[in-house]
């Protein structure tokens, strides 16, 4: 799979989800996942395996943010047109 089909699943995502959103680190990866398995004619290995690619391209990311208490944030990355 190449990375113009990373993005354009990532953009399905991101539709879906919103450019970021609260939760844990693997409820959030989880939710991404379910979200692309459920759009996409992927299988659900495939799914998992594209959201554990668009995080080592850095397409989404989480990160707390804040302090009292800081909040798990994940974040979608790419510019969609």
């Amino acid at each position: 799979m190449d990375i113009r089909s990373t993005v354009a699943f990532c953009e399905v995502a991101a539709q879906e989800l919103g450019p970021q959103f609260v939760a844990p680190y693997m409820r959030g990866k989880t939710k991404v996942r379910d979200v692309i398995y459920d759009e996409t004619d992927l299988s659900f290995a495939e799914a998992e395996e594209v959201v554990d690619k668009m995080e080592r391209n850095r397409l989404i990311e989480h990160r707390l943010v804040g302090t009292s208490p800081p909040r798990p944030i994940w974040r979608f990355n790419h510019r969609f047109k």
